[in-house]
């Protein structure tokens, strides 16, 4: 998930991290083409609560991830949630019991593919 912006709304900081998946490539039959495009947006309320959420994603990639992989690979910098098994997410999301909103949109590849010609 990457940070993407930060809102002062009536003195309170909001938090806004983006993340997406899949991809409106150019031929929808091809290998590997996604036929949804999906796109999330996590709001987080205050400082600590941020910072929470850091300390959590940190806490999961060590003691979950990291110490299975071997020595020779890099060390993952991010959650990836396809490609993690349910019990790592499950870790993480008890870890953040913290008040938090989840937007999300999700369209049809083929839609957006009808839309760029």
């Amino acid at each position: 998930m990457r940070f993407f912006t930060t809102l002062n709304i009536k003195g309170i900081m909001h938090y806004l991290y983006l993340d997406e998946s899949g991809d409106l490539g150019d031929l929808l039959q091809s290998p590997g083409t996604s036929q949804y495009f999906v796109i999330a947006i996590l709001e987080v309320r205050g400082e600590s609560n941020r910072k929470a959420i850091e300390k959590a994603v940190v806490r999961t990639l060590r003691n979950k991830l990291h110490g299975k992989r071997h020595r020779q690979k890099a060390p993952m910098m991010e959650l990836k949630a396809a490609k993690t098994v349910f019990a790592v997410k499950e870790y993480f999301y008890h870890s953040i019991r913290l008040p938090t909103r989840l937007f999300s949109l999700s369209i049809g590849a083929w839609v957006a593919k009808q839309d760029r010609s």
